[in-house]
């Protein structure tokens, strides 16, 4: 029988990194499948033995399938376990803000969310920007990533991650010239970013040719994916079929960088009252902080 796990209860259960309390690199998933353990997605180093992942993830999964609810998970995960200074958000949603409207009130949220073709080209662009100066500055500091060199400069010198949220991609990747800047910015995120502290997090509903190019896929390395249509959307993002047959309703199947394996979980809970209480929560703690 399918367990119905509540975002707050794992929230409860889940470790945190004692070194720099107000800076996290680890989102809660949700729990595997096989024992029960929480499952983290790594962009950085990770902790307490956990294995690191790649920078840049792909969500994909069919209406239903609990997509939203993942995505809403990761956003409030970043909000709670990261102070405004140390992590910021851009979210291009062509959906104009339907599905996140507690995200425009978050200290975390750079600017507005961004809702046009234009916006997010120059978002995207204005990125890799941002990517080359930060590389700059590390190669002239001599660190190697971003964690080092926020550990050498005094505190109003650091630099914060960057999140980058695009949700359905598939709406403009029909669009040519959206596409080739999406494909063109993306690799070159793909290529640098990590040491810079930007990740990309790309999410459709329909994980198909078209919306997902192939040089595209090559840079997303951790794949989060939940029910999908057919045998060949699951191939497309899992590299196997299989992912047609999940559950719905938040069955996951994740398949990280750095993982031998593909991992079966269940990803928690909550409704959009849950959800827009916790972020009120989050939001008061830092403005007390």
């Amino acid at each position: 029988k399918r367990a119905i796990l509540r975002l707050r209860d794992l929230w409860r259960l889940r470790e945190l990194p004692k070194t720099a309390p107000e800076t996290n690199t680890s989102l809660l998933i949700g729990a595997k499948e096989a024992d029960g353990e929480l499952l983290y997605l790594n962009v950085g180093e990770g902790f307490s033995g956990q294995q690191p992942h790649g920078p840049h993830t792909l969500i994909a999964g069919e209406t239903g399938s609990g997509k939203g609810v993942l995505v809403q998970s990761l956003l409030l995960d970043i909000c709670a376990t990261n102070s405004p200074e140390s992590a910021r958000i851009r979210m291009i949603d062509p959906k104009a803000g339907i599905d996140f409207p507690w995200l425009r009130r978050m200290p975390h949220l750079d600017g507005d969310l961004i809702t046009s073709r234009e916006e997010a080209i120059e978002t995207l662009e204005e990125l890799v920007e941002e990517m080359e100066r930060r590389n700059r500055l590390l190669a002239d500091a001599g660190v190697t990533k971003l964690a080092n060199y926020n550990k050498k400069v005094p505190p109003n010198e650091r630099l914060p991650r960057i999140w980058v949220f695009h949700d359905e991609l598939a709406d403009w990747m029909l669009i040519d010239d959206y596409r080739d800047a999406v494909e063109l910015n993306a690799s070159r995120l793909g290529v640098k970013a990590r040491a810079a502290g930007i990740n990309l997090v790309l999410i459709t509903q329909r994980p198909d040719k078209d919306a997902l190019p192939m040089q595209l896929r090559a840079n997303l390395t951790n794949r989060l994916v939940l029910k999908v249509a057919d045998k060949r959307n699951s191939v497309l993002v899992l590299d196997e079929p299989g992912a047609e047959r999940l559950l719905g309703r938040g069955h996951l199947a994740a398949k990280l960088s750095g993982e031998g394996e593909i991992i079966l979980a269940q990803v928690p809970f909550a409704d959009e009252d849950e959800m827009a209480e916790l972020a009120d929560l989050i939001r008061s703690a830092w403005s007390r902080e």
